[in-house]
């Protein structure tokens, strides 16, 4: 079924807020790639962890943001290729996990204090007889006083799902293969109510007829207590992420069959009853991407990742996206962060990483969007409905990069309400500026290039609705007015 959308469209100023107290921000280090893997807050104090290209292997950063999106601190580790989930904050302490050598024949951890400072060394973790290569840590965590890296390797030809148990100071504890096959992965863990640790692993041969994805939780000895295999098929080809409700585990995966894949949200019980509690359309031009999969205090499970419908004009090949539901799998709400891009008429390649809950219920979130071939990061807060403006909320919400222009006074729209012709009065000095009329769900019905400061337009073949009038100087919107038609058709 086809999204009943209405529209909220607001203006991004690069570096400010959008609204009152919520905002959605670029943010451009001085990186050509910018990709924010976590965010987290102690003491409403907000740190994230970013990625960036600098060379083989390549490095992170380790950043704080205020309550209003700013930069206050960012500390280079040059020597840290940072995973997925690369950051776990205890007690005093920031510990940032990844990978280490052009190699990547072993993990690293280094320990930093809330300003930024590293204590120590950055701690490479070996193991005494294993020579691992293309190691790669996606996930960690801290459970009774060690941390738990998960990610995959390579040796004696297969790759290995593998658990690195280590104390503080990167001394081994324990390794634990989870899978040794063609695919094995470890991508995500969570800890259940009674401490298991819980991980979400891809296995497989290579060609993927025989991959699935198993949930595995383990006791404090490390022994499988529990374990959850899918069905085998080549449609299980993503990374799969996860999280422990309740009762329940929910994971991210591809559900056939279908015509093509789909992404979709599983919940096992502990007896192993199976739910599917949501699954887009089958259609190949709409897919849903999973980031991260997150419980909320109230039991809520919040989905984060990318949205895409080629089918719209113009199309979505990947935009930023929310969408939270209940355990059972109610859709509480959706929302797209919608990026348009007038130069290609497209949306902005982008996608949500991670999100970390307010006390007050609000959203706090970190994600990345391409601007000009180069990913920059994401800096966002939204209210716990996932709306930027509380009082005008649509499941699509464009924000889009502008100028700092304020055009509130210089553009009238009338009559508005109108049912079958409106004038449009320009102010001189916006003259240069080209415009468009999108419908109610981003599609471009009319573009104008206007020679005079009073223009009439036609709706007399338009379908009663909401549209919007878009204004756009040297290739960027810096304006828009909503138009309200109703000529009955």
């Amino acid at each position: 079924m086809r999204y009943s959308i209405v529209i909220l469209i607001t203006f991004l100023y690069l570096n400010s807020n959008i609204g009152q107290d919520n905002f959605f921000r670029v943010v451009k280090f001085d990186a050509e790639f910018n990709l924010p893997t976590q965010i987290d807050q102690i003491h409403n104090r907000y740190f994230s962890v970013v990625s960036h290209f600098c060379g083989n292997p390549s490095c992170c950063s380790l950043v704080e943001f205020n309550e209003t999106g700013d930069t206050l601190n960012r500390v280079v580790l040059s020597d840290i290729d940072a995973g997925f989930k690369t950051m776990v904050i205890s007690n005093d302490t920031i510990t940032v996990f990844g990978n280490n050598n052009a190699l990547y024949t072993n993990f690293r951890m280094a320990h930093f204090d809330f300003d930024g400072n590293k204590l120590g060394e950055t701690i490479e973790i070996f193991h005494p007889t294993k020579n691992y290569t293309s190691a790669f840590q996606l996930t960690a965590q801290k459970l009774n006083g060690k941390f738990h890296i998960l990610g995959t390797a390579r040796a004696d030809d297969l790759q290995h799902a593998l658990m690195y148990v280590v104390h503080p100071d990167g001394i081994l504890d324990t390794l634990v293969t989870i899978a040794s096959n063609n695919k094995a992965s470890s991508f995500d863990s969570d800890v259940d109510s009674e401490g298991n640790l819980v991980s979400f692993n891809r296995e497989g041969s290579t060609g993927g007829a025989n991959n699935f994805i198993r949930v595995v939780k383990y006791n404090d000895a490390y022994d499988t207590i529990w374990s959850y295999n899918t069905e085998k098929s080549i449609n299980h080809l993503s990374a799969v992420r996860g999280v422990v409700t309740e009762n329940n585990v929910v994971f991210s995966t591809y559900t056939p069959p279908a015509t093509s894949p789909r992404h979709t949200l599983r919940s096992i019980d502990e007896n192993k009853n199976e739910t599917i509690i949501y699954q887009p359309e089958q259609v190949v031009s709409n897919v849903r991407g999973f980031s991260r999969i997150k419980l909320l205090d109230n039991g809520d499970i919040l989905g984060i990742g990318g949205f895409q419908d080629i089918s719209l004009s113009p199309p979505v090949e990947q935009a930023p996206w929310l969408i939270r539901m209940s355990p059972a799998g109610d859709i509480r709400w959706k929302r797209v962060f919608y990026e348009l891009d007038p130069l290609t008429n497209r949306a902005r390649f982008g996608t949500l990483r991670d999100v970390t809950e307010l006390p007050n219920g609000d959203l706090y979130g970190v994600g990345d969007m391409e601007f000009e071939s180069i990913t920059h990061s994401i800096v966002f807060k939204v209210d716990s409905d996932g709306c930027l403006t509380p009082d005008d909320c649509g499941i699509v919400q464009f924000v889009t990069d502008t100028e700092d222009v304020d055009i509130s006074d210089d553009i009238t729209v009338y009559p508005n309400p109108v049912s079958e012709r409106f004038s449009i009065s320009i102010p001189d000095d916006l003259l240069d500026c080209s415009f468009m009329i999108l419908d109610d769900i981003g599609r471009t019905i009319r573009k104008m290039q206007p020679l005079e400061s009073k223009v009439e337009e036609s709706v007399a073949e338009l379908s009663s609705g909401l549209y919007y009038l878009v204004v756009l100087r040297d290739g960027k919107m810096i304006g828009t007015r909503k138009v309200l038609v109703e000529n009955g058709k």
